[in-house]
């Protein structure tokens, strides 16, 4: 519990938005922080990294600057740096990317094409007010 609490203390500068394991999401997210999914999700998101993990899933149409795909993903990926398909990842769909990378075992289906340098726009989410 202590290691666990000095791990969280040690990041609370690091915005972090986690869907559960357990959870099911429909909607859409927008945030300018980083985005983890682990349970279900279905709608659209923006956001400045996005990491899927092994046992999700996941039909949305994405807009990040990092991608990191480690369960299923179906739909659209636009991802203005680097997408990586981690080895137990699929993505089924449309992909856009800066630089890609494909772990030994990760599947890509679909259309892929690299993102020309003028396409690499400035990725661009507004801050949500903080609360003081």
């Amino acid at each position: 519990m202590a290691k666990r609490m000095e791990r969280a203390s040690a990041n609370v500068n690091e915005r972090v938005s986690i869907l559960g394991e357990n959870c099911r999401l429909n909607g859409n997210i927008e945030t300018a922080s980083k985005v983890i999914l682990c349970g279900n999700f279905e709608g659209s998101i923006s956001c400045n990294i996005l990491e899927t993990e092994v046992d999700s899933k996941v039909s949305a149409k994405v807009i990040a600057g990092d991608v990191i795909v480690s369960g299923s993903f179906e739909g659209e990926i636009v991802c203005h740096n680097v997408l990586t398909v981690a080895r137990t990842g699929r993505v089924f769909g449309k992909v856009s990317y800066g630089t890609l990378t494909v772990e030994p075992g990760g599947i890509i289906e679909g259309n892929t094409s690299k993102l020309e340098s003028r396409d690499k726009k400035v990725l661009s989410i507004p801050e949500s007010p903080s609360s003081s």
